[in-house]
């Protein structure tokens, strides 16, 4: 504290890790929810009981724990090409239209055409959105199965692109992590903007789709923690683990408290 110049007795907030603060800002119920966030990449989350998330994750290459308020862990499975996929998809047409020489809408235009083309279709195209690999397997790549002479439509694509992007996540997650869940919570500009995507959560999970009313959510997460740790009084037990009091010296916080593992 006299290093930076700060009065004593001000509380200090260590940093949380975005993933776990947008959970704190979102889920309702942390032991019956689960997470899941649409945008460039795509990620699902579920709190657990620290024991029974350690040996959930025990052995899984596709996902990860993490450090939670309240003693508890997130298991979490994150892809590399969650929304990003969806853009791959818009941009491919638009660049096939181009080199056809035919005038595009704009790109706008066809992620509205390529969700209304996908919900409509009857057909689906089976496709694994690895387009920059994963974490557990830089290598893998993207692939499309199923294809005949008929059935190369965008809207079978955008469907089949659609329940990949899911599908690949669901996968990810240990099924311990998903018992007793009661709904999905989502969030996310990918996931907000296209009812296709919404439509394949309800059906790869088989979970009601509830979406995040907030923006920002892990800002909102972050300054929820620190203001419910500086509600409570220092020499009260059971305050946050994640906030501190300066003394006379330094501020200091306790070795892997708040921290990413």
């Amino acid at each position: 504290a006299a290093a930076l110049g700060i009065p004593e007795d001000i509380a200090v907030a260590a940093a949380i890790g975005d993933n776990q603060a947008s959970l704190l800002a979102t889920l309702g119920d942390p032991a019956t929810d689960l997470g899941l966030t649409l945008g460039t990449g795509a990620q699902v989350s579920a709190v657990m009981a620290s024991g029974p998330a350690r040996r959930a994750a025990a052995g899984c290459v596709t996902c990860e724990c993490r450090p939670f308020p309240g003693g508890r862990t997130a298991v979490v499975a994150a892809s590399l090409c969650g929304g990003a996929a969806w853009a791959w998809l818009a941009d491919a047409a638009l660049a096939w239209m181009r080199d056809l020489g035919v005038k595009a809408p704009s790109r706008d235009r066809v992620f509205a055409m390529l969700n209304d083309l996908g919900l409509a279709s009857r057909d689906e195209i089976e496709v694994h959105p690895h387009f920059l690999g994963e974490r557990h397997d830089p290598a893998l790549t993207g692939r499309m199965l199923g294809l005949t002479m008929d059935n190369l439509r965008l809207g079978a694509v955008a469907r089949g692109l659609a329940r990949g992007i899911v599908r690949n996540l669901h996968g990810m997650l240990p099924a311990a992590a998903l018992r007793g869940r009661r709904r999905v919570v989502g969030s996310g500009n990918a996931l907000r903007r296209v009812p296709l995507l919404q439509a394949m959560i309800r059906e790869e999970f088989g979970l009601p789709l509830v979406l995040s009313p907030g923006r920002e959510e892990a800002a909102t997460g972050a300054a929820r923690l620190a203001a419910a740790g500086g509600a409570r009084s220092p020499e009260r037990p059971g305050r946050s683990p994640a906030l501190h009091r300066t003394t006379g010296g330094t501020a200091s916080v306790p070795s892997g408290k708040g921290r990413e593992p």
